[in-house]
């Protein structure tokens, strides 16, 4: 009987120890699957936060898709007046030019295959930047600013002028600047203001020389260079400008829109 209770007792000592074994390895297991399982929701936690970051990115650029499209606006919509040329006996021609949108470079001035300064249809103060995407990256282009230059291949006999006038039926045989509406820089050094003002500002051109023109939109100005360097500004209240050149009748002189590098640089 001692004996019987003995090996019972041995057994239950047995039991014991495999039930307290059993109990650790739980434990254990219960531990490591913990550490997995917050392993996993750490893996959830980032997955979602990248989803959300790609859902906000992808809502970001729909945004700028939907408030800046774009393609039909400078396809479609936008021209400008090139240049207009009073030529002898004629009357001034109005060249129109379609804009072809080019990889964006990093200049104010982005001129299309014709050498045009890509630009609003209406170079007024009340046009604003416009906001593209382009190579995965927000770039503001900047629609406001026209810019020619002219190069002087022969020392003018006569007076020549160039600028910017408003209509297209300016007067024949009368220079730039003196009709309404108009501003122009004469061959002589002088400033030509339609109010009937004149400045003397640089002196006369002479061969080689490169004269420039150009309209700021938003502040309004309207500003002329020689041989790349600003020499006068001038405030206008009006917007609509059209490049004009009165050449005088022996002179020589090439264009530039952008076809080639400008003297000026911006």
């Amino acid at each position: 009987m001692e004996t019987q209770a003995n090996d019972l007792s041995k057994i239950i000592c047995t039991l014991n120890q495999k039930i307290e074994d059993l109990s650790h390895l739980i434990q254990m297991q219960y531990i490591e699957f913990s550490k997995e399982l917050s392993k996993r929701d750490e893996k959830i936690n980032d997955l979602e936060k990248e989803i959300q970051s790609i859902k906000q990115r992808k809502l970001i650029e729909e945004g700028i898709k939907e408030d800046n499209d774009y393609a039909p606006i400078i396809a479609n919509n936008l021209h400008i007046n090139k240049m207009i040329v009073k030529e002898k006996e004629t009357k001034w021609k109005e060249i129109f030019e379609k804009f072809v949108l080019k990889e964006y470079v990093p200049t104010v001035l982005i001129p299309n295959k014709n050498g045009v300064l890509i630009s609003s249809k209406k170079w007024n103060k009340e046009k604003k930047p416009v906001m593209i995407k382009n190579l995965g990256h927000v770039v503001f282009l900047v629609t406001n600013h026209q810019y020619f230059e002219i190069s002087i291949q022969s020392t003018p006999v006569k007076l020549m002028s160039f600028g910017v006038v408003s209509s297209l039926t300016y007067k024949e045989r009368v220079p730039i600047g003196q009709e309404k509406e108009s501003i122009g820089f004469n061959s002589n050094g002088t400033l030509l203001l339609a109010n009937g003002s004149k400045k003397k500002i640089t002196r006369a051109w002479k061969s080689n020389d490169v004269i420039g023109c150009g309209y700021h939109a938003q502040e309004n100005i309207v500003y002329f260079t020689l041989n790349g360097e600003k020499i006068v500004q001038v405030s206008t209240v009006f917007s609509d400008w059209y490049p004009a050149i009165q050449p005088s009748g022996f002179t020589q002189f090439t264009t530039n829109f952008g076809e080639t590098p400008f003297v000026k640089s911006f």
